[in-house]
């Protein structure tokens, strides 16, 4: 990015009102060595790359966390430079940590899909609510929840996420990583007191989930915590049931045999 005179004077132009802009793409925003550059020009003028948006009214550091930045490889080359970003660009208040951007999402979110722990602090640090939902009703720990992120979710509930929050249709941050077979994130959200037999709209519990996808870890993980097998949704019937359709089917896997197992065994104690 050029660092001239006339450069830093078309800056300040810029970005002298109270919402300041920049003329930027968001293919721009989303390149590593552009949000580097621009943020050392920005500095020399005394303004945060935060207070920044674009000529469409989205938030800089928003493009920084949502856009192409993640698929920079290295992984941990693209780890460091967002750390040490974060830890020297965050302040308390910041507008741009709990910018929404397509589909409701948050940096947070994202950052939580990613598992970005000390990304996820640093938004936490500047303001970002940790109970924000997208237009779906998915928040942070819900995300964090389904890619079995434990430190995620743990750095989520620190910081005051609910652990009952649901999504549009009911479905709980425990349902999430039961579906996805993450054994350690269900042991964790079960150790913050997660509800282990909520349903969502349909009935379906997180154990119903577990069954149907075969994950036999989290079936027992979920029986010990009190889960409740004779429970039935609306469609599929009890967990047990549903483990043994997939096996009907020809959609079984040795994982849906030590669920039924399983299931058993806890329908007879």
């Amino acid at each position: 990015m050029p660092t001239s005179d006339e450069a830093i004077t078309l800056l300040r132009e810029r970005t002298a009102s109270e919402k300041p802009t920049l003329a930027v793409s968001e293919q721009e925003m989303s390149n590593l060595s552009f949000i580097h550059q621009l943020s050392i020009a920005l500095d020399g003028i005394g303004i945060g790359i935060q207070t920044l948006h674009t000529a469409t009214g989205e938030c800089c550091l928003w493009h920084a966390i949502l856009g192409r930045v993640f698929e920079i490889k290295p992984y941990d080359a693209r780890l460091h430079f967002l750390s040490e970003f974060f830890d020297i660009k965050f302040e308390p208040g910041i507008a741009g940590a709990s910018a929404q951007g397509p589909s409701g999402r948050t940096p947070l979110m994202r950052a939580a899909m990613e598992g970005q722990a000390s990304v996820m602090r640093g938004l936490l640090e500047a303001g970002a609510g940790a109970n924000a939902k997208d237009q779906y009703g998915w928040s942070a720990l819900t995300f964090a929840a389904s890619q079995g992120s434990t430190q995620a979710i743990r750095v989520l509930l620190e910081a005051g996420a609910d652990i009952h929050t649901t999504t549009d249709e009911g479905y709980t941050p425990l349902m999430a990583a039961a579906s996805e077979g993450h054994a350690d994130a269900v042991s964790a959200l079960i150790e913050a007191a997660t509800d282990v037999n909520a349903k969502d709209e349909d009935g379906t519990t997180a154990l119903m989930l577990a069954a149907h996808c075969g994950h036999a870890d989290v079936v027992r993980v979920l029986l010990d915590a009190g889960a409740d097998a004779h429970l039935e949704g609306e469609y599929g019937g009890t967990a047990l049931r549903r483990a043994e359709t997939q096996i009907l089917t020809g959609a079984g896997t040795d994982g849906h045999h030590a669920v039924v197992q399983l299931l058993k065994s806890a329908s007879c104690s």
